[in-house]
């Protein structure tokens, strides 16, 4: 079986020739993490969602978002059979007749001390003062990783090069296949 790897590539395709919008049974209230809410009645049914090289389908909701191009919910991962390893931050794709995709999210190790958007809002409504501040840390911080094993990822029409990293505060059993590439372009350090 074809089995490809891909890294924030998803893309969502609404060509007027095939896609159809049409009105949704009831019209849904969608609220986000920020507070807003979203009222909507329309859905581009069978919309081509392009992650990485396979076209899956979806039925996309439109929303007036700044930011983001697609969210896939629940339904479509269920639709195409999908395996969410929310540690490896991995999403494996195994939809009927069609190639397996596996999707790796960002790897970030983020301090203790962030809270989320819901928090901050829940006490910003309790009274709670907040400030808002962009802080540019410009040390360069070498975190306490370390490389295990490589491997070569082969596709169709190329190979990736994966490193086994363990990571700050995990045992050797939640060490985390990466992007060669990409962990010699966020941590050059480890590679010397």
């Amino acid at each position: 079986m074809h089995k490809s790897i891909y890294k924030r590539k998803v893309h969502s395709k609404r060509s007027r020739a095939n896609v159809r919008l049409s009105a949704l049974r009831d019209e849904l209230a969608i609220s986000v993490p920020t507070g807003e809410i979203f009222y909507v009645g329309t859905v581009y049914s069978d919309s081509a969602v392009l992650v990485g090289d396979v076209c899956l389908e979806a039925d996309l909701i439109p929303l007036e978002m700044v930011g983001l191009d697609v969210i896939l919910g629940m339904d479509w991962l269920v639709r195409h059979h999908a395996s969410v390893d929310c540690f490896r931050k991995e999403v494996i794709l195994r939809s009927p007749g069609r190639p397996e995709v596996t999707f790796y999210g960002e790897r970030r190790v983020l301090p203790s001390s962030l809270i989320s958007v819901m928090t901050a809002t829940r006490l910003l409504k309790k009274g709670c003062s907040g400030y808002l501040a962009h802080i540019v840390d410009n040390r360069i911080q070498e975190l306490q990783l370390q490389i295990l094993d490589r491997k070569m990822q082969v596709l169709r029409s190329r190979e990736i090069p994966l490193v086994k990293v363990l990571w700050r505060s995990h045992t050797v059993e939640e060490a985390t296949w990466e992007s060669e590439d990409q962990m010699r372009e966020q941590y050059p350090y480890l590679f010397e």
